[in-house]
């Protein structure tokens, strides 16, 4: 009775956490015809009906993949998928039943340098969304960054992306401090490149978003 108490809670976040999965899918639950659950929790028939509960009656729970171990095997078959040597009929039918679309960068992201060349941030096929992150040094001049795509040493054979100049962090008339960093972080999605830039020491901050 003490463990129903305790479980109930824990038992109905999973399920909130189901449906505003399957609604941030833009599915319905009558479109969903197998289920497949895991981890330990699982195991509770207690669990398994409360999911079963949120479907329909034609939709399969799946329970006979070992739940410890199903993470694992999902991790392999995409490993798999993202290998190149993949030419083995018996794992052909397997990646093709269960192949996933990831976006990912087709193009290398970088900035142009002061000598004019190419440096790559983000290199072609790194899977999205993704983070990187410089650092310059506080100089209390305006900082310019363009941005390109290719895979170019040199930077204007590349793609132009975006010039970005962030003078937030311009005092007028003050001297560059010492050892005063900038953090430049830098996120970028299939749709947007989105610049934070910080002053380390004042905490002072600004955002940019660019359209990709």
């Amino acid at each position: 009775m003490r463990f129903d108490m305790l479980s109930n809670k824990l038992i109905n976040e999973c399920l909130n956490t189901i449906e505003d999965t399957v609604e941030n899918s833009n599915v319905d639950f009558e479109e969903i015809d197998e289920v497949i659950i895991i981890g330990g929790a699982s195991r509770m028939p207690k669990f398994q009906s409360k999911v079963e509960s949120l479907f329909e009656e034609y939709t399969k729970i799946k329970n006979d993949i070992e739940p410890d171990e199903a993470i694992a095997y999902g991790c392999a078959i995409q490993a798999k998928l993202l290998s190149e040597n993949i030419d083995k009929p018996e794992y052909k039918k397997l990646l093709e039943d269960n192949e996933i679309k990831l976006p990912h960068l087709t193009q290398s992201l970088g900035i142009e340098d002061t000598n004019g060349d190419f440096i790559p941030i983000v290199p072609k096929n790194t899977v999205l969304p993704a983070t990187r992150f410089i650092e310059v040094d506080n100089t209390n001049t305006p900082l310019y960054f363009a941005f390109y795509q290719g895979e170019s040493e040199v930077a204007s054979e590349n793609k132009l992306v975006s010039q970005v100049v962030i003078d937030d962090f311009v005092v007028e008339g003050a001297e560059p401090k010492e050892n005063e960093k900038i953090s430049i972080r830098i996120n970028l999605s299939p749709e947007n490149l989105v610049i934070n830039a910080q002053n380390k020491t004042t905490k002072q901050s600004t955002k940019i978003s660019i359209k990709m």
